[in-house]
């Protein structure tokens, strides 16, 4: 859950601070940073099956991030305007809003690993315990599954 936060406030930042030279991203960032806050509270009840989601998610934002970086590289070269905020005053630098974007790269990366190793966990099986006793203990074939 924490990993889809950090994702949340990255784009945020990217989206905020270099609003003037995003164009047609916006629409796909906002969007994503609300079905990241959704998988963070379907997540928080429990439920299994938006970890598959979040790791599809992870990917298609990671290839379009990997994608943004080398073009943020290229806007801070000289000719190009400097990205501006959403309220039109001087934003962050290309190059930072390129740091920011490899930054969110490999955090898409470690969503995918964390979803992916949190499915595995099988939190929907229930053990049934009769009133009174203890939870049965796994064998050695179990405990490493």
């Amino acid at each position: 859950m924490a990993l889809f936060g950090i994702s949340i406030a990255l784009m945020f930042v990217i989206v905020v601070f270099g609003w003037s030279v995003l164009e047609g991203q916006v629409p796909v960032s906002i969007s994503y940073m609300i079905i990241y806050a959704v998988l963070i509270w379907r997540v928080a009840q429990w439920a299994r099956g938006p970890l598959a989601v979040g790791a599809a998610l992870a990917i298609i934002l990671a290839i379009l991030s990997a994608i943004a970086v080398p073009t943020w590289a290229d806007r801070d070269a000289s000719g190009y305007a400097s990205p501006e905020t959403i309220w039109g005053s001087a934003g962050l630098s290309a190059s930072v809003l390129g740091l920011i974007t490899i930054l969110l790269v490999a955090v898409q990366i470690a969503v995918i690993v964390a979803c992916l190793r949190a499915f595995r966990q099988e939190w929907q099986v229930e053990v049934e315990v009769p009133a009174g006793t203890s939870l049965p203990q796994p064998g050695p074939e179990e405990a490493w599954a």
